[in-house]
């Protein structure tokens, strides 16, 4: 697809990349004294399944997919699975429990990657032509909760199209 490594789906950082804390002498004292958890004895938390999540197949009409390849290039727009569960949410504390719990009530349907302002607004053109929602995805962290749905409001039919 593209040369951007992606954030774990299901947590911070990308794969392979972790946090430990053994090689870390004065860590775990500071937290056993801060929040009185031992992390000697504490149960880590494994990775969670991808095949275990409920995720909607794609719903995108094949006009609008050929609209986006015809803008980027095939290489650059997709439907795949683990794309999509990455650009649905992003790593605020909500998000994670969210995605941690099979909680994907609305999954993006589309994620495309632009070269430039030129695909950028052809894209917008070609998402409002379609009546598609277009989120426009940054860094990915969402701590600011601009990937929520405005409260109060009924959700669309949820084709929505991501630019990473």
């Amino acid at each position: 697809m593209t040369d951007v490594e992606h954030m774990k789906w299901w947590g911070w950082g990308v794969e392979g990349v972790g946090f430990h804390h053994e090689d870390k002498p004065g860590f775990a004292p500071f937290v056993l004294q801060a929040v009185g958890l031992d992390l000697a004895t504490a149960q880590k938390a494994e990775q969670p399944e991808f095949a275990a999540l409920d995720l909607a197949e794609a719903n995108v009409s094949s006009a609008f997919l050929s609209s986006l390849t015809d803008i980027v290039g095939a290489d650059f727009v997709t439907t795949d699975a683990m794309d999509r569960v990455v650009h649905t949410y992003g790593k605020s504390l909500r998000d994670l429990v969210r995605i941690r719990t099979n909680r994907i009530e609305r999954a993006v349907d589309v994620v495309v990657y632009p070269a430039d302002e030129d695909d950028v607004q052809r894209i917008v053109d070609a998402a409002v032509a379609e009546d598609a929602v277009l989120i426009p995805f940054g860094g990915g962290s969402n701590i600011a909760g601009s990937l929520e749905p405005v409260p109060g409001r009924a959700a669309r039919s949820c084709r929505s199209t991501w630019a990473a």
